[in-house]
């Protein structure tokens, strides 16, 4: 119970619309104290117990169990935005609205162009494979403002260099779903994301397959849906702005074993040792 955090903005007084974090300890919910003074209300958390990152506009601060302290702070020309990417002790990755992503690797803080034109990255989503690269993922709107936008970042090698590229663009209107303002997003693996986002301030889900992306139908209407969590077994949370949670766990199909083969053609010689035999060829939709 130590280890629970969650971040909001101030409804009331001189400091109204700052961001403020909460930590629970012994079943009572305490102000966790930033390092000096940091105005900002967009925020984002991330991390794990005893590696914990909190951004707050143009800052990023660190706590490693001694306490938050400030460990980068944007160019004063580059707008606030939300988007906090925890990949691993060694990595994480920041969004700006301009679409460059600031890296951390053991400490040190650079910047590398995202060459795709991006504004209003309200939040960001990432994983990396057996071998390290990183594929990471932004939403926002871009200067059209039609509608919520998706961009998708695949590292060809782990030295953050790779491809950007539009995952979804311009999803309203026409032939499209209407998403309205993006709002956030998780996944469980890179071919099994959600994003929000809402129109008139109602909420909007859509689940990313890894080939397209299909509208979720919600069980009411909650409002503006301002958090996204999950595991990998499919169970995916959405909080609302009326403070009520939406369970949705993902159908689980079926294995395709058209192309299943024994790793061993015949048994021989018949001389009763035991041999071990695998199934090849068995894929599964959602790879668990």
């Amino acid at each position: 119970a130590a280890n629970v955090f969650a971040s909001t903005n101030r409804t009331q007084g001189a400091n109204k619309g700052e961001s403020r974090l909460y930590q629970l300890n012994g079943g009572n919910w305490a102000n966790v104290r930033l390092p000096g003074y940091y105005m900002g209300q967009k925020h984002t958390l991330a991390g794990v117990p005893g590696d914990l990152y909190f951004r707050v506009d143009h800052v990023i601060m660190h706590d490693r169990g001694e306490g938050l302290r400030p460990v980068y702070i944007m160019p004063g020309n580059e707008a606030a935005a939300r988007g906090l990417v925890y990949l691993s002790a060694d990595c994480v990755m920041m969004m700006c609205p301009d679409g460059h992503v600031m890296s951390d690797n053991r400490g040190n803080f650079w910047e590398f162009p995202a060459a795709i034109a991006m504004a209003d990255v309200e939040d960001a989503w990432g994983t990396a494979n057996a071998q390290g690269a990183v594929t990471l993922y932004a939403i926002g709107t871009d200067a059209r403002t039609t509608g919520m936008c998706v961009w998708r970042f695949d590292e060809t090698g782990v030295n953050h260099q790779g491809i950007w590229s539009n995952a979804a663009g311009h999803m309203s209107g026409t032939g499209n779903p209407n998403s309205g303002c993006a709002m956030h997003m998780w996944g469980a693996a890179a071919n099994d994301l959600y994003v929000t986002g809402a129109v008139d301030a109602e909420g909007h889900v859509f689940h990313f397959d890894g080939n397209a992306w299909t509208p979720l139908t919600l069980p009411g209407s909650f409002g503006a849906i301002h958090g996204v969590s999950g595991n990998l077994a499919g169970t995916t949370w959405f909080s609302t702005e009326e403070g009520r949670l939406i369970r949705y766990q993902r159908p689980n199909r079926a294995p395709d074993v058209t192309r299943a083969v024994p790793s061993v053609d015949r048994l021989w010689p018949p001389d009763n040792r035991m041999v071990p035999v695998d199934l090849m060829g068995i894929a599964d939709p959602e790879g668990d």
